[in-house]
């Protein structure tokens, strides 16, 4: 586990990224873009120990080369030069005599083939095949062909030898010598200089080792890091190397990035995936509100929401990488804790990159001085905030959680130091309470104390969870646990990383000091993870001395510093608290606030321990206190909405515009989903002012603006939706079955997603209780119905499967509503195939849910149609479906809506994927056949057959001999054997028996109804022969067919002609067929390869081809010898020179000579 974890957590520090939060670009073919928010947000993770992230400065250029598809793995700014995973060794062949030869490798994990320059084998001496393969690099794809070749490359002290096989060269090796390590570069990096660095004379990198040949040599087995901009070392089995920004260097202002892939077509080798994780390169991207007027907030919530499961989106590398980073992180916990349980402490360290001794800052105490001043400058113009925050700072040095540094601490160097800036925060609901901020977040130097902080493994609970347990019970009590960062111990080694500057008694006239934490504070990253952890440590630690019930109410009752539970019975509940208190107080974390809807057990909380609103149990009526950010009548027992005028002038004041109307939608908090559909009407609004691609500060239309003051006037109402605190009403029995159903709905503009608990007590009471509910908006494009009521099924399902997980009830029965037959037409299907849309959530759907457990629902009898179209105040509190359920589920089953015939679902749907459909024909082979299409010469086909049919006749005679079957007259035993014995050459009877039996072969191919009706006895009078021949064609029905021995024959009109009757009645073989096309060749050949009426009248004596002479032109067609002599052109003769008799001038024609038919002959 360590081991695989330290590959992880190496891949971290090894990564190179180019950070989007200084505005510069990069290739997303690095690292796919990530949701990580900016450091400055104290909830998100950060990079592991040593993990390099380098930041482009100003006026960077990014460059990729293309040279037969190699690119550079190195991502470097302007100005900066970055040394890469470049290793010293020998390379040289398997099989020369030359020496090997000293070069640089780039041990490059964004390729996956190993790559050389042409010129390398040369040097080597070797050879290899060549090879047409694709490469793919950033820019596009080359088609190149190169050579590929076997090497060995060796470590400079030969101690390792590794063998290379597939390395293919290029023309070119685009890297830059610049990412070698020089042995200079390493003197101004304290943590580098015990590193030995062979340097060679060539320095040129000649290879870049992929992933696919040798992925073991990318193992690192030793490295030292620094600070987090720093290079990091790292011993390869090959040796050492130095890789990240060493030097400065302002006439390099280029950077590369690699990204190689090979596509093979003459030689195919398996294809090696790209081992590419999420985690690996992080790219922070700070959340913004984008200024354009779009809708992706809108895409990205359907994508998110409904694509899947969250983790079906992870690979599979990052989930494994995730759980073994989150164990090492909780035992590094279990490590770092201290206990001092006799004075109720305790103390762990920082959960950082690196130790002590490993972490340096920069100093940043200018900048700390800095904000001093601005907060100095605050603090003037307000005394009352100054006095507040005076009296905040000087409990928290009475108290202990901070000190002011020792004199003779105050120049400390063998711990890191870093000041952090801090200032006053307060809450509009207590406006008394002023609490002290850290700015962990602030940078200096390109770092920040966040950046060095992990955030650790997530211990928090869900809020739906937890405000959802609070509900099963009657008796609620809530506490506080006070100042819970703030009681658990730093360890004194990081005591310096928390110094902040203060004036002494806060008297701004006095000069600043340098004060320190000494406990873990708000702001860090770590905080959270670190405090939870403490908070369960401890009651783990105690589990023996108190009941289950108390120690599971610290693990699953808590969120961050609040505790709700729910029990039963006074008993339980005033048990369980005073355990609590003592619990906790073991572990130096004192539970204040108390409140509950029982005076009994407010009664045994002392009145120093309870809330202010609380603290006088004579009150008439109990008040209503904040939960999690929801309004709890004590009293009463409800979830209540309170709108404070404050509120409510705050959102009058604001500008009717898009961007106040998100301000003041998102500012109503409803984790549960209670008055979703209210919400949802605003949602609308949004919704079409995205439509209308309206600007953030744009002005609305009148309509819209009318739209928005409907949905403001109800604001105030919003008091009078009251939902009760427990599932169960006052004075229900035991249950004895629980339900939980779950409805669904879709429109044009939204989905949404209801659950309710059915509950029946032991007298058959029944009672429904809302528990969560969810709603979203459509994307902008358009979605077919269809696909939405699937998408909202799989919110349903969802919805379901965090109640089952979080509630602590057995649940008995689950049923799914929904009034969309095309849902569960696709739910019920066995058999159609859906398209990726489809597919995908019903996945989701099926893992979860079962098709009996689907029912159908009327559209009128559905809550969730409130959900997905809005309602008004008023509506909701007249027609209360929304928070207490359809009528009927409160009825017994029986009355329940009658579960509808689901139509089958057809293969015109448009949910339905067409079906590729393939029709697939069986021929049973026959031998004959194979070994007729098998040869291409007729002679040697006919020998064949020969051959086969005397081993024929051998088999049958040896069985008859071994039956002892009685023998033909005239043939003795010793006869026969050495006639089967005979292996001498084929005779004319045998050759002339076996073309028989091909000529049948074929006919029964080709002519198979004429046979079987000609071999009938009385053929002339079978009622099927005039068909037969009919259909045979008319080629065939004028040759007046005759079967003779098994033979269809020519009958015609020569019976008495004075020759033989195989020229009377030739064979009749069919137009195409391989058979016919080896005769007619065989025909040619021996003629001389003469033309087709030669062909045709010399084959026409034995067999007669049906359509002759179009067969014998489409087989002499395909004769290469007369398509080579018809192309020769022929020279043509000259005629001989004239005698002198005939230049004669002045002489007439024909003087001497007649005729010229020829000559002149010279005698």
């Amino acid at each position: 586990m360590k081991r695989s974890l330290r590959r992880l957590e190496w891949k971290k520090r090894a990564a190179v990224s180019l950070d989007v939060r200084y505005n510069k670009e990069h290739n997303t073919l690095l690292h796919p873009p990530s949701s990580e928010p900016d450091n400055g947000s104290t909830s998100k993770s950060q990079p592991n120990r040593g993990s390099l992230r380098l930041n482009a400065s100003d006026g960077s250029n990014f460059e990729t080369s293309n040279q037969d598809g190699v690119n550079v793995t190195a991502a470097t700014g302007a100005g900066e030069r970055v040394c890469l995973s470049v290793v010293p060794l020998k390379v040289k062949a398997k099989r020369s005599d030359l020496p090997p030869l000293e070069t640089y490798p780039l041990l490059d994990s964004g390729s996956t083939v190993t790559l050389c320059p042409e010129h390398l084998p040369k040097k080597i001496g070797v050879s290899g095949p060549r090879l047409n393969f694709t490469l793919s690099g950033m820019t596009g794809s080359t088609r190149v062909e190169r050579q590929l070749l076997d090497i060995v490359v060796t470590s400079m002290d030969e101690t390792v030898s590794v063998e290379l096989p597939n390395v293919r060269t290029v023309k070119q090796m685009p890297i830059s010598s610049d990412c070698i390590v020089k042995k200079g570069d390493l003197a101004r990096w304290s943590h580098l200089y015990d590193i030995e660095l062979q340097e060679l004379e060539v320095g040129e990198v000649m290879l870049v080792f992929g992933l696919k040949e040798k992925p073991s040599l990318f193992l690192p087995q030793e490295y030292k890091a620094g600070g987090e901009d720093e290079p990091v070392a790292v011993r390869y089995s090959l040796g050492w190397t130095v890789i990240g920004p060493v030097h400065c260097q302002k006439d390099e202002p280029n950077c590369s990035a690699n990204f190689t892939r090979t596509i093979e077509s003459s030689i195919v080798y398996d294809n090696v995936p790209v081992l590419r994780d999420e985690h690996v390169c992080p790219s922070p991207i700070e959340g913004r509100l984008s200024e354009e007027p779009d809708n992706d907030d809108l895409n990205e919530q359907f994508t998110d929401e409904l694509a899947g499961q969250k983790d079906t989106n992870l690979s599979l590398f990052s989930k494994v990488e995730s759980e073994i980073r989150d164990e090492e992180l909780h035992q590094q916990l279990e490590r770092l804790w201290k206990t001092d349980f006799e004075n109720t402490e305790v103390e762990t360290k920082l959960l950082c990159l690196g130790d002590v001794t490993h972490r340096k800052f920069p100093n940043n105490k200018t900048m700390a001085e800095r904000r001093a001043l601005l907060l100095k400058r605050r603090l003037m113009k307000d005394e009352d905030l100054l006095e507040k925050y005076r009296t905040t700072m000087n409990d928290y040095i009475k108290k202990g959680h901070a000190e002011m540094v020792p004199e003779e601490e105050l120049n400390t160097r063998n711990r890191p130091v870093w000041f952090l800036p801090h200032h006053p925060v307060t809450h509009p609901l207590k406006p008394d309470k002023v609490r002290m901020v850290y700015d962990c977040a602030a940078k200096f130097g390109q770092t920040s104390l966040n950046q060095q902080l992990l955030q650790g493994p997530d211990q928090t609970n869900q809020l739906v969870g937890v405000l959802s347990r609070f509900r099963q019970n009657s008796i609620g009590i809530v506490a506080d646990i006070e100042a819970m960062f703030h009681q658990v111990l730093v360890d004194p080694k990081d005591h310096d990383s928390l110094r902040f500057l203060w004036w002494p008694n806060g008297d701004l006239r006095k000069e600043m000091k340098e004060y320190r934490m000494v406990k873990h504070l708000f702001g860090a990253t770590s905080s959270p993870c670190v405090a939870n952890f403490c908070l369960r440590k401890t009651a783990q630690s105690y589990q023996e001395e108190f009941e289950k019930e108390v120690v599971e109410t610290v693990n699953r009752n808590m969120y961050v510093e609040v505790m709700m539970k729910s029990t039963s019975t006074t008993g339980k509940a005033i048990s369980l608290a005073s355990q609590l208190r003592m619990l906790l107080e073991k572990g130096g974390f004192r539970l204040t606030k108390w409140y509950s809807n029982d005076r009994e057990v407010m009664a045994t909380i002392p009145e120093s321990e309870r809330a202010k609103s609380v603290a006088n149990l004579e009150l008439e009526q109990l008040p209503t206190e904040s939960v999690l950010g929801l309004k709890w009548n004590i009293e009463e027992d409800k979830f209540v909405w309170e709108v404070m005028e404050k509120m409510l002038q705050r959102v009058s004041q604001k500008p009717v515009k898009r961007r106040g109307i998100v301000s003041a939608v998102y500012s109503l908090f409803d984790p549960l989903g209670f008055i979703a559909p209210y919400a949802m009407n605003a949602k609308l609004l949004l919704q079409t002012l995205s439509r209308k691609r309206l600007g953030w500060d744009d002005t609305l239309e009148e309509t819209d603006k009318e739209q928005l003051k409907r949905w403001l006037d109800d604001l105030p109402k919003l008091h009078q939706i009251q939902v009760d605190g427990c599932f169960k009403p006052q004075g229900f029995g035991e249950v004895k079955d629980v339900q939980l159903h779950l409805f669904s709905d879709a429109t044009r503009q939204g989905y949404a997603a209801v659950a309710y608990l059915r509950l029946k007590d032991v007298t058959n009471q029944v009672h429904c209780a809302f528990v969560m509910g969810k709603e979203r908006l459509t994307p902008i494009r358009e979605i077919s119905i269809p696909r939405l009521e699937l998408t909202a099924a799989v919110i349903s399902v969802r919805l379901s499967k965090i109640i089952q997980e979080e509630l602590d009830m057995t649940i008995d029965r689950v049923s799914y509503w929904s009034d969309s037959t095309s849902v569960l037409k696709c739910i019920n299907n066995e058999s159609k195939r859906f398209h990726t849309f489809e597919s995908n959530r019903l996945t989701v759907i099926l893992n979860s849910s079962k098709p009996s457990e689907w029912r159908y629902v009327n559209g009128d009898d559905n809550p969730a149609d409130d959900g997905s179209k809005g309602l008004k105040i008023d509506t909701m509190l007249r027609d209360d479906r929304w928070l207490k359920g359809p009528k009927f589920l409160w009825e017994d089953e029986s009355y329940w809506p009658n579960m509808i015939k689901v139509p089958v679902l057809g293969d015109d749907d448009e949910e339905v994927r067409k079906e590729a459909q393939i029709y697939v024909s069986t021929v049973q082979s026959n031998v004959l056949d194979d070994l007729i299409s098998f040869y291409s010469c007729w002679w040697r086909l006919k020998c064949s057959i020969t051959w086969l049919l005397r081993y024929k006749q051998y088999l049958q005679m040896k069985v008859l001999l071994r039956r002892n079957a009685p023998i033909a007259s005239g043939s003795s035993v010793e006869s026969i054997k050495m006639h089967l014995m005979n292996c001498g050459h084929l005779t004319i009877a045998e050759l002339q028996i076996a073309e028989r039996e091909i000529f049948k072969r074929v006919q029964q191919v080709a002519f198979p109804e004429v046979i079987d009706v000609l071999s009938a006895t009385e053929c002339c009078e079978d009622r099927r022969y005039p068909k037969v021949l009919k259909k045979a064609g008319t080629s065939i029905r004028q040759l007046n067919p005759q079967n003779k021995e098994g033979l269809l024959r020519v009958g015609g009109r020569l019976v008495n002609a004075p020759f033989g009757d195989e020229r009377k009645h030739p064979i009749i073989l069919p137009y195409k067929h391989h058979v016919t096309d080896l005769i007619i060749k065989q025909c040619h050949e021996n003629l001389g390869h003469m033309g087709q009426e030669s062909v045709l009248s010399s084959l026409i004596e034995t067999v007669w081809i049906v359509k002759g002479r179009s067969a014998m032109r489409r087989v002499l067609r395909r004769c290469m010898f007369c398509q080579r002599q018809k192309s020769a052109c022929p020279w043509e003769q000259f005629m001989a020179n004239l005698p002198e008799v005939r230049l004669v001038p002045e002489k007439p024609p024909f003087t001497y000579i007649g005729v010229d038919y020829f000559g002149p002959l010279e005698v």
